[in-house]
């Protein structure tokens, strides 16, 4: 329920409104003295746009509030009256989370606050910027957009508000010239949408368990041509993800991830880098160092290239995106694929950690 009341100075006024959230919004681990925050504006450059609306959430009393600031006059007055509120309510939080905030809200707020003459309300908060902790596994969770919105939308949290940041501009040009209550509202839901929704999207970050490493893992067992891995996670992820590459799929549900690796039973080349140092033997299909090649007839050897340039092995091997683990195998000189023995893992047992760590990072691709 939103209690609404002007602040004023002189003839400027700023609408205020507070409103508290359900207990069980969030049942997060949260630093004392954190503040969820996210601003509307008429544009993106701060010189030439007007910042109407800060909104943010703090925790009182035990109970988690929403304080949104307007301004109603679209004037610098009023802007400033916004950043003055704001600063307020900032000095007495110093951890500090936003949807985007490293790359709009706070540039915007501190280019702001010069303009006016103030120090910047935020230069002593720790950040944490949701958008870009996940932006970067779009494709792992199969979304098209890291927009807000879309997020929800993956986690399935209810929305009414429709509007987005940019259609709002013209609702608040619309408001300044007539005062519109429905175009009001409409302003005020997308901002405390935005804010509260930030706590929905807080689980999101139990993905990053995968990706920073934070999980354990048990015996790698064999099926077929493939090797699978189950991954423990220290707290599960809100949505089940099911991700395919090339060399590995992975199972994501709860707290365990099953990492299916694509290996290949057979024979393989192994290439020298220097090959000028090396002699082919086209009847053994395979390279000689030079000093051993000197004692092989002539006719039975030619100099080799980078394509013949090898010597073969016939054994299980395993893919990898990057050369982690070494001596690394290909099927031809111009293949990108990589290989390298499964038997490696077995006699160099710290290798495994390093390889599951690589083959995750080929899903956040």
């Amino acid at each position: 329920m939103y209690l609404f009341f002007y602040e004023s100075t002189g003839d400027f006024k700023m609408i205020t409104a507070r409103s508290s959230l359900p207990k069980d919004i969030t049942s997060a681990a949260l630093p004392e003295g954190t503040l969820f925050f996210d601003i509307e504006t008429t544009g993106f450059p701060p010189d030439s746009s007007h910042l109407y609306m800060i909104g943010c959430s703090f925790i009182q009393d035990g109970v988690w509030q929403i304080i949104q600031w307007f301004d109603e006059t679209k004037t610098d007055a009023g802007e400033r009256l916004l950043l003055e509120a704001f600063a307020r309510t900032a000095s007495r939080s110093d951890y500090c989370i936003s949807f985007n905030g490293a790359t709009f809200d706070f540039p915007y707020i501190r280019k702001k606050a010069s303009r006016h003459h103030m120090d910047d309300p935020l230069a002593h908060v720790e950040h944490l910027d949701l958008y870009s902790r996940l932006r970067h596994y779009k494709k792992f969770f199969g979304m098209t957009s890291m927009k807000q919105k879309s997020v929800e939308d993956f986690l399935g949290l209810d929305r009414k508000d429709t509007y987005s940041g940019g259609e709002l501009i013209q609702v608040y040009t619309d408001y300044i010239q007539t005062k519109n209550r429905q175009a009001f509202d409409a302003l005020m839901l997308h901002n405390y949408e935005d804010v509260k929704g930030m706590f929905g999207l807080l689980p999101m970050l139990s993905y990053l368990n995968l990706f920073d490493g934070n999980y354990t893992f048990g015996q790698p067992l064999r099926s077929g041509a493939d090797l699978c891995l189950t991954l423990y996670l220290p707290s599960p992820v809100p949505v089940a993800v099911t991700a395919g590459r090339t060399i590995a799929s992975l199972q994501l549900d709860k707290d365990t991830a099953i990492l299916t690796v694509h290996g290949f039973d057979g024979q393989l080349k192994y290439f020298y880098e220097n090959y000028k140092d090396y002699e082919y033997l086209p009847l053994e299909d395979e390279a000689i160092h030079k000093s051993v090649a000197a004692f092989v007839d002539k006719k039975f050897r030619q100099k080799a290239t980078r394509h013949n340039c090898y010597t073969k092995k016939t054994d299980f091997f395993l893919p990898e995106s990057d050369p982690v683990i070494t001596p690394v195998f290909k099927q031809d000189s111009t293949s990108r694929e990589l290989w390298f023995c499964a038997s490696r893992l077995e006699e160099s047992p710290g290798l495994i950690s390093d390889y599951v760590r690589s083959l995750v990072n080929v899903f956040a691709k």
